[in-house]
């Protein structure tokens, strides 16, 4: 009797280890990947890195054209370009007028994007994936406890001498 007792306790041991260490697994995969530092969150800082990095790029020719452009301004040349272009002339030129007045092409201002931001994913507190972890891992003993509850009366239906223990095949002697 203490034996049969003794397996008992074992086997029930054995089944709470299981379940211990399916919810642990549950457990650290959501946190992989949901958790605070997990993929979902590196890689939405990720895309927003991308983005910056995008914005910055962009900010950055934007000031090598202004300082073109001041390097341009120094020049005298720079300014008689400009005022000729206005319609002005200096002192002694001979000013010809044409039916169509001329077209200033101006620089076309930077062509900013007005993309959204990334929404950057915070990730979940280990307190929910551990309540998440708990529901799924009594979801999954549930269901292995109904697969063998009705796994175990097909097979007794199949015998029609009866129930078949898992103890008749034993030798006991």
């Amino acid at each position: 009797m203490l034996i049969l007792y003794k397996s008992r306790f074992d086997m029930a041991t054995k089944k709470l280890f299981i379940l211990f260490f399916v919810f642990v697994f549950i457990f650290i995969v959501l946190f992989t990947l949901f958790g605070h530092s997990g993929l979902l969150v590196n890689r939405s800082l990720q895309q927003r890195l991308d983005q910056l990095d995008r914005l910055a790029e962009e900010k950055r020719l934007e000031v090598q054209a202004l300082e073109q452009q001041r390097m341009q301004v120094q020049e005298e040349d720079y300014f008689d370009d400009v005022a000729l272009s206005l319609g002005y002339n200096r002192y002694g030129d001979v000013v010809y007028y044409f039916q169509e007045p001329d077209v200033i092409e101006s620089p076309a201002p930077s062509a900013a994007r007005t993309e959204q931001p990334v929404e950057i994913y915070e990730g979940a507190d280990a307190w929910l994936l551990a309540l998440i972890s708990l529901a799924l891992t009594v979801f999954s003993a549930f269901l292995v406890f109904l697969i063998r509850h009705f796994a175990g009366r097909r097979t007794e239906h199949a015998h029609k001498d009866g129930p078949v223990s898992r103890y008749d095949n034993f030798d006991w002697s």
